[in-house]
């Protein structure tokens, strides 16, 4: 008799659980694939202001992200320079929906952090930007995303605030979000 009930508790538990309500959403990763820069832009305080830097990427350099279930691979590489850096480490995203949201990083090996001149679009000439991705604790945590079809904006996690003094440019006051196109070659 004992195990009747037994069997009917757990019967009834199945049941009720299969008809409680889970109001979470959950959604599938968009960021895994493997990313190449397209350029950087920066943008008066975030992705609402107004852009004010605009850096393609340059050619000749490589400068992608591998984004696995939980762990990513960065590499750049500086076309004919000196500039040569990588980093993983682990990453932890948080959704406001579908297509946006925050990510962090953690547990991070990289190597020295090194430089890559980029041409800026908007007419205020070039800077040096620093690609060690992430060369500290600070800017590490809290870092927009959106992913819209094959395009990743994720907002640079360096420090990089723009290169330029003129006062109709950033000032070092933008926040920078790099633009990767997805790798569909593989």
């Amino acid at each position: 008799m004992k195990l009747n009930n037994s069997f009917l508790f757990l019967l009834l538990l199945t049941i009720v659980s299969c008809g409680v309500k889970n109001d979470d959403l959950s959604y599938s990763n968009p960021f895994i694939s493997n990313w190449k820069l397209s350029g950087i832009d920066c943008y008066d305080t975030d992705l609402n202001g107004a852009k004010k830097e605009i850096y393609p990427n340059n050619n000749a350099d490589t400068n992608e992200i591998i984004f696995t279930g939980r762990t990513f691979i960065y590499s750049v590489s500086e076309g004919g320079g000196d500039c040569n850096t990588s980093a993983n480490g682990t990453y932890l995203i948080d959704y406001t929906n579908g297509e946006e949201g925050k990510i962090s990083y953690s547990s991070i090996t990289n190597s020295l952090q090194c430089s890559i001149t980029h041409a800026e679009l908007a007419g205020v000439g070039s800077g040096l930007i620093p690609f060690g991705f992430i060369t500290s604790a600070s800017n590490t945590t809290s870092l927009d995303w959106k992913v819209t079809g094959d395009e990743l904006i994720l907002e640079v996690s360096t420090g990089f605030k723009g290169t330029e003094t003129i006062s109709s440019y950033c000032l070092d006051a933008c926040t920078c979000y790099s633009r990767y196109t997805k790798d569909t070659s593989n």
